[in-house]
C-alpha cells in the first residue's frame, strides 16, 4: 500500500499504520510517516534528515526489542513471554479467564506526535513533529493505586461513568485489573477477562500486547534515562483503562502472559 503525501491526520495516521504493516519498529514508522508530511511542503533537506534519523532510531528500536523478546522468552519469537508458572492462565467456573503478573506499563521513552501531548498549544509543541517523553518511574509508581479496577478495554477508548452508558463503548469493556502493584521498571497486574470476544482474542494471540489509557501532565524538559534522549517526561500520571492491542507503544515486554489456560 502506498503512502499518502498529504499533510492532514488521517494521511498521517496512514502512513504510520502502511509502514508498521511492512514490519518497521513503532518509532521508525513515526518518524517516516513525519518525513513524509514534511517533504510535501517541498522541504526536501529537512525531510531527508528525517528519515536519516528515523532509521538510525529504528534500527535501535529493533535492537531493544529483539533483546526485550530474547529476555522474555529465551529465543526470537516477537511478543511471547513464558510464563514462571504453569497457572499464570486459569479459567474460573464461570468461563472467566485470570491472567496473572502482567507487565501493563513501563517506565521508559517512546515517540508521541505534538498534538498527542496534552496542552500541546500552551506548552507550544508543534502538533506534528515527533517529541520523544519519558514515562517517568516515580510518577508511574505513584500511579499504580489509580489503575486498581480500572476497566480492560478491547480498543483504546476513554471511560468515564457517562461514556460507559453508551453501548459502543460498553461492548468493548472486556473486565478488569487487579493487584496493582510497582516491580521496577514496570506496573504489574492480575487481569480478569469475562468477555468472550476479549478471551479469543487473548488465546488465539490475536492481541497480546497492553497498552494503558492515563491521564498525566507534561513536563518539556529535556533529558536522558539510560542512554535514550528525552524531550519532556511524564507527571502525575492517572489510570483511566488498560487495553489489549497487536503493537502496544510501550514495547514487547509489556504484554500478556503466554501460557494456555487450564480449565
Amino acid at each position: 500500500m502506498p503512502l499518502s503525501s498529504g499533510k492532514s491526520k488521517a494521511a498521517f495516521s496512514h502512513n504510520v499504520e502502511v509502514e508498521m504493516s511492512a514490519g518497521k519498529p513503532q518509532k521508525q514508522a513515526v518518524a517516516i510517516a513525519y518525513s513524509t508530511q514534511r517533504s510535501a511542503s517541498d522541504d526536501l533537506t529537512a525531510a531527508r534528515a528525517e528519515l536519516k534519523e528515523a532509521m538510525a532510531s529504528g534500527r535501535k528500536e529493533a535492537e531493544h526489542q529483539k533483546k526485550a523478546e530474547g529476555e522474555l522468552a529465551g529465543d526470537a519469537r516477537p511478543r511471547l513471554a513464558m510464563d514462571r508458572a504453569p497457572t499464570m492462565r486459569t479459567k474460573d467456573i464461570n468461563g472467566w479467564l485470570h491472567v496473572k503478573d502482567c507487565r501493563i506499563s513501563k517506565a521508559n521513552v517512546c515517540p508521541y506526535v505534538g498534538r498527542e501531548i496534552p496542552n500541546s498549544e500552551t506548552l507550544g509543541l508543534d502538533p506534528d513533529k515527533v517529541y520523544y517523553l519519558y514515562r517517568d518511574a516515580s510518577a508511574l509508581e505513584a500511579s499504580a493505586a489509580s489503575f486498581e479496577r480500572a476497566p480492560l478495554m478491547l480498543e483504546h477508548l476513554g471511560v468515564t461513568a457517562q461514556s460507559a452508558q453508551n453501548p459502543d463503548i460498553k461492548r468493548k469493556i472486556i473486565g478488569a485489573i487487579s493487584n496493582v502493584r510497582w516491580m521496577a521498571p514496570y506496573l504489574v497486574a492480575d487481569l480478569t477477562v469475562w468477555d468472550g470476544e476479549g478471551i479469543e482474542a487473548i488465546e488465539s494471540e490475536r492481541q497480546q500486547e497492553l497498552s494503558p489509557g492515563y491521564h498525566y501532565r507534561p513536563e518539556m524538559s529535556p533529558g536522558s534515562m539510560h542512554g535514550n534522549p528525552y524531550d519532556g517526561r511524564m507527571l502525575e500520571i492517572v489510570a483511566n483503562h488498560l487495553c489489549i492491542v497487536d503493537t502496544g507503544r510501550t514495547g514487547p515486554d509489556v504484554m500478556v502472559n503466554d501460557k494456555a489456560p487450564s480449565a
